[in-house]
């Protein structure tokens, strides 16, 4: 018999679902909880929300490093992204116009 894998929810606690996502995600949820907090709107996070925020987070990263890869690395037959090569692809998409100046010294 193969056993089912259980989701954190109802009546699990809340150690138990933030061990469970632990194992589902990259990024580290207590450090992920711990930049949530910094905004100052934000009063109380649960787990699922954590979660959520660090999946999305990993799949954002993910995107970005295959569009930076694909728009220059991979043209160019090299096998490292450069900070140039980011600079270039959010030059060129508008949509991550929000990243210009985010790995500036």
């Amino acid at each position: 018999m193969s056993e089912k894998q259980e989701e954190p929810t109802g009546g699990q606690s809340h150690d138990e679902v933030e061990k469970a996502s632990e194992k589902l995600v990259q990024f580290p949820p207590t450090r992920i909880k711990q930049l949530m907090k910094l905004d100052p709107d934000l009063q109380l996070t649960n787990a699922e929300a954590v979660f959520l925020v660090a999946k999305a987070t990993e799949l954002f990263v993910e995107s970005l490093a295959r569009e930076v890869y694909y728009s220059h690395t991979a043209k160019q037959n090299k096998k490292t992204v450069s900070k140039q090569d980011f600079d270039s692809t959010v030059d060129a998409a508008d949509c991550l116009a929000f990243l210009e100046g985010a790995l500036d010294d």
